[in-house]
Formats: C-alpha cells, sequence, structure tokens
C-alpha cells in the first residue's frame, strides 16, 4: 500500500547532521549562521528539508515502543523492512531558518565541563509532504494512526526527547 503523507510541526525542528569531530571543532571558528547551516539537510534547490530516515524511525520505532512486553525484537523486524519513505529529502518549502545555540555541560570524574557544539538551525514553523509506502497487513484507518501517534509522541530531527520536531497529519491519501 501506498499513502501520501502531509504533517506540519507543532514544535519547532532542530536539524543537527551529523559531521566528525575535527570539522566540529573547525566549524566552531566560523559565524553561528555558518554554523548552522553544515549542521542543515538542503533539496537540490536549497530548500531546507527533512531526512526520509527520521519520518521512517519515527513511525518504526513508536510501532516498536507500543509493543507488549518481550515482542519488542519481533515487532521491529515486523516494521523495518516494511515500511519505506520517499523521497530521500522531503522539501519543506523554505530556505531559511533560526540559530540554535546551546552549550552542553557534562560531568566527568567530579568535574563539569562545559562543552559547545556548533549552532543548529531550527524552525518554529514547517510542513512536509511524503509517500509512505508498507507491506505490512494494516488497514489504512491503522497507518493513519500510527503516523499520527509517532509525530505526537516520538517526532523529527534533533532533541527529540525534549518534545521537539512534534508534528501533526494534515492529509492522508491512499494512492493504491
Amino acid at each position: 500500500m501506498e499513502y501520501e503523507i502531509e504533517i506540519e510541526g507543532i514544535s519547532p525542528l532542530i536539524w543537527n547532521k551529523p559531521d566528525t569531530k575535527e570539522n566540529m571543532k573547525r566549524a566552531l571558528t566560523k559565524s553561528d549562521r555558518e554554523q548552522a547551516e553544515t549542521r542543515a539537510y538542503r533539496t537540490e534547490d536549497g530548500n531546507l528539508a527533512l531526512l526520509n530516515a527520521w519520518i521512517k524511525s519515527c513511525i518504526c520505532n513508536y510501532y516498536v515502543d507500543t509493543a507488549p512486553n518481550k515482542m519488542k525484537n519481533i515487532y521491529k523486524n515486523e516494521i523495518f523492512p516494511r515500511v519505506n519513505i520517499s523521497p530521500l529529502l522531503i522539501d519543506i518549502g523554505e530556505t531559511d531558518f533560526d540559530i540554535r545555540k546551546q552549550p552542553i555541560l557534562i560531568k566527568q570524574s567530579g568535574r563539569v565541563a562545559n562543552i559547545e557544539f556548533p549552532a543548529q538551525p531550527i524552525r518554529n514553523e514547517w510542513s512536509g509532504k511524503f509517500i509512505l509506502e508498507t507491506t505490512m497487513d494494516m488497514l489504512a484507518d491503522d497507518v493513519k494512526k500510527l503516523v499520527e501517534k509517532a509525530g505526537k509522541y516520538n517526532g523529527l530531527g534533533s532533541n527529540r526527547i525534549n518534545g521537539y520536531g512534534r508534528f501533526k497529519v494534515t492529509s492522508f491519501k491512499r494512492l493504491d
């Protein structure tokens, strides 16, 4: 089954494209805007983008999280190979972002170290449209509820544990 799904952010979204330690150190010598730019995903035409793996992980992890005790591995092996999201980069139709700069405090050997990380791009308003393809034996309403709950409780992007990247489903259409 294939579904065209549109989502809209209900909390700010933070990008945090992975990088090497050396590049992160080098980035700290640049302006906050340049630092944040290196952390963003962009489409070929320069728009900010969501990574399809974020959406797949959000949905699949929520499904696994709701599994009964001692069934998580079964649920994980059931859903991950049977869900695909396209395209690779989901265009949010925007090019600009605000900057989030937050040092991280790390306690180590009784001392507290203030570690500075490169600035991150953040947007308060965002949305995107993607195709979800699945071979799972689920009714369309159940797929929609799964995506809605994954967006409400798991979210996308960086710092999801603190409530960033949450979304709601604004359109859900079965394609086949």
